[in-house]
């Protein structure tokens, strides 16, 4: 709830009273580039009213909150505001010819006509918010097979195969390759026969008061097993530290991946971490990361938002690597409310940041192991097209999590 971490603050004040001297929403139906500035961007105007209202009256229901400004009273321009400052976005009530956002406005009017009574009532007078169901990935499969007849060949489709250290993973669409003993859970991840990339975890922590982002040194087993037209792998990575002087620290990482019979999509599950160092580890968050080399290789793959704008509202996390030449995308989505945050991005230098987060912050002692109370997710697709294509893909996975 908006409340909790405001109410934070005030504690953090010295239980002062508060005053939010900027916030404002931007939506994309302004015509404005709105690339640049900070701020939740929202499709239409009505999605920005509709926002703005709950955000201004929660605010104003806040008993420590004396108030607000919003920002601001006009659009900045789209050519942005200079070379140094360029923000575009639509930050205003009123557009550059001074017609103002009519739903937005009325919105304000009517928050501000009953800010009394807000006060009065206080956050008590807030409708309590829907329970938010957060489908299990089984149930996810489950929807996902009932709406898909399985085909009579379904089970034969399913194949693990081990050849020394080497193994193989095959749903009929999906083929995923990899060597115990090599960095990464999967070296290769194809769609039919086209290289989507390939496939790994990661562990944050602080050690010495640094951040540290270690991916395991070598994946120490892993297990296949066919269930109800789904294959099964559970994947063991393992790191160790040089020695008990080194900043790094030893642990193990449990990840499950399921793949259902013929689909171009699988479930990838962080199960367990464990601490097998002699010192403990100040654990921040989780990560499996798919690095993209679509169609063969990773030049001209790009972030599926690339062009298009940050921190845009939608009902479910998701992101995509796409090669419009190669005309294929390998992108995440996960219910929201899980926990886990996807972002895909370039650094300057057009390093990949496959960034799939659970962010969960615990002190774990030698010897305990970290187990999520509720599954953390994320489900890795595979595709045919370019960001037309996977924003519906997308979308339709959204749609699936919400019933």
């Amino acid at each position: 709830p908006l409340a909790v971490p405001f109410e934070r603050f005030y504690r953090l004040a010295g239980e002062r009273p508060l005053l939010v001297t900027e916030w404002s929403f931007i939506a994309l139906d302004s015509g404005l580039p709105c690339t640049e500035g900070a701020g939740q961007r929202f499709r239409t105007q009505h999605e920005r009213s509709l926002a703005a209202g709950v955000y201004a009256e929660t605010l104003l229901r806040m008993p420590w909150m004396l108030g607000y400004n919003y920002f601001m009273w006009v659009d900045e321009p789209a050519e942005g505001i200079t070379e140094a400052f360029p923000e575009n976005s639509n930050y205003g009530l009123v557009n550059i010819d001074n017609r103002p956002y009519a739903e937005l406005t009325e919105t304000f009017a009517r928050v501000h006509r009953n800010a009394e009574r807000f006060r009065m009532e206080g956050l008590a007078g807030l409708p309590e918010p829907e329970p938010l169901h957060i489908p299990t990935w089984q149930e996810v499969i489950r929807k996902w097979q009932s709406d898909h007849r399985a085909s009579p060949d379904a089970r034969e489709a399913l194949r693990f195969t081990r050849d020394g250290h080497e193994y193989q993973a095959e749903n009929g669409r999906l083929t995923l390759r990899g060597l115990v003993g090599d960095p990464d859970l999967a070296d290769e991840v194809l769609l039919d026969k086209d290289l989507l990339g390939r496939l790994h975890g990661l562990v944050h922590y602080v050690s010495d008061g640094v951040d540290r982002w270690a991916r395991p040194e070598r994946l120490e087993s892993v297990e296949g097993r066919v269930e109800d037209n789904l294959l099964i792998l559970d994947t063991l990575a393992r790191s160790d530290a040089p020695g008990s002087d080194s900043p790094m620290r030893s642990f193990t990482l449990h990840n499950r991946i399921a793949l259902p019979a013929h689909a171009d999509w699988m479930i990838v599950e962080f199960v367990e971490l464990t601490n097998t160092d002699s010192r403990p580890i100040d654990v921040q968050g989780i990560f499996v990361q798919p690095r993209s080399a679509l169609g063969g290789s990773a030049a001209g793959d790009q972030p599926a938002n690339a062009s298009g704008v940050p921190r845009l509202w939608t009902n479910a996390p998701g992101e995509a690597w796409v090669d419009a030449d190669a005309g294929l995308f390998w992108g995440a989505v996960a219910p929201r409310g899980n926990g886990v945050a996807i972002r895909l991005w370039l650094n300057e230098q057009g390093g990949q940041h496959p960034d799939i987060r659970w962010r969960h912050e615990v002190l774990l002692q030698p010897g305990q192991s970290l187990t999520p109370e509720k599954p953390v997710y994320t489900i890795l697709i595979g595709g045919r097209g370019g960001t037309k294509e996977w924003d519906a893909s997308k979308q339709q996975w959204a749609k699936s999590f919400a019933n």
